[in-house]
């Protein structure tokens, strides 16, 4: 029963991601580096200056 299961939710995981339906998180194509993320945040105003500078510092 358990590896039915398994089989069923492998299969549909292959049918999502051959149509292109799975998540943006979950492509692999399509990540950025997370000193891009922080600097999209400190240019939306998420975050100050502050936190930009130490996460950025955090990261090297």
């Amino acid at each position: 029963m358990g590896l039915l299961l398994i089989v069923g939710l492998l299969a549909v995981g292959y049918v999502l991601y051959q149509n292109g339906q799975l998540p943006e998180a979950l492509k692999t194509g399509n990540r950025k580096a997370p000193v891009d993320i922080i600097s999209e945040r400190y240019a939306r105003g998420e975050i100050d200056r502050e936190k930009y500078e130490r996460l950025k510092q955090d990261l090297y």
